[in-house]
């Protein structure tokens, strides 16, 4: 048998920092609209923040806007439903749902029914998903030239495409 070579070892291989992927980003916002428009009825910035009436910029007439006066604005209905809303913040009235008997699953399962129902919500995944890759596998060589021009633009490790 031979004799194997005493050799130093080599170095580990380090890959490099790829940076937020933005088509990547794109469909899982996307993904996550779906699934929280159908369980929670919000999209995903308003399912998070429970900010639901908008995010408009000024007041009609001018007045102060009213996310800087009211941070939590829940829906008025109750058919929207929020993480703050779920957890129970920023609400003196409002008791923490888990381990309660309060409605919210029944509520999401009404949610769930208007949009269409769970045939609905996986047709759309499927779709998004299925979409996306074959619209990476098309546009294979015009992504990787806006990559070489984040690259010399020296954005490399921070964005990609």
């Amino acid at each position: 048998m031979a004799r194997r070579r005493t050799s130093r070892k080599k170095p580990t291989r380090r890959r490099s920092k790829r940076g937020l992927n933005v088509v990547n980003a794109a469909e899982l916002y996307l993904q996550t609209n779906i699934l929280t428009k159908s369980m929670f009825g919000a999209n995903p910035l308003e399912f998070v923040t429970g900010r639901t009436s908008g995010f408009g910029l000024s007041g009609p007439g001018g007045e102060m806007p009213d996310y800087l006066t009211n941070v939590y604005r829940p829906g008025s209905d109750g058919s929207i439903l929020t993480l703050p809303e779920l957890l129970g913040v920023n609400s003196a009235n409002y008791t923490v749902p888990f381990g309660g008997s309060d409605a919210i699953m029944p509520q999401i399962q009404n949610n769930l029914a208007n949009f269409g129902g769970i045939g609905k919500v996986l047709t759309q995944t499927i779709v998004l998903k299925a979409g996306f890759t074959i619209g990476k596998k098309l546009l294979r060589k015009q992504r990787t030239v806006m990559n070489e021009g984040i690259k010399m633009l020296g954005l490399k490790g921070t964005v990609s495409v």
